[in-house]
């Protein structure tokens, strides 16, 4: 698995049209950042019809334990949330330190797991 990728969540149904809703960012050098969303959020560049409310990465995990969603990388290759967690909460030999998202303009914060969210749209 890359450092550094981008993973979603979309349900497995087939459906003619299947969205995928960005969750997270593993990027080499930085903190992982996990992206929330909340219906009454104002998203300005586009329509979520569908997005599943998200507050914390227990909320991804009860997603994909219902069975009706699953988590993908930006290569369009299945995960399984133990291999989402584990990616994302991992330390590498080559990251001793990672820069954190907090104060660069994303709206990022930490969550009370430790870990770092966002509510705003980011790739």
């Amino acid at each position: 698995m890359a450092l550094s990728v981008n993973y979603y969540i979309r349900k497995v149904d087939p459906i003619e049209v299947r969205p995928e809703f960005h969750i997270g960012k593993r990027s080499c050098g930085w903190k992982p950042l996990f992206e929330t969303y909340h219906s009454d959020m104002p998203y300005t560049c586009r329509i979520d019809v569908g997005r599943p409310y998200i507050d914390r990465v227990s909320d991804i995990k009860a997603l994909v334990e219902s069975g009706e969603w699953e988590i993908i990388d930006e290569y369009d290759e299945v995960v399984t949330y133990e291999q989402f967690i584990d990616h994302m909460d991992t330390d590498y030999d080559v990251e001793t330190e990672r820069k954190s998202h907090m104060g660069i303009g994303l709206g990022a914060y930490c969550g009370i797991d430790g870990r770092e969210y966002t509510d705003e749209e980011f790739s």
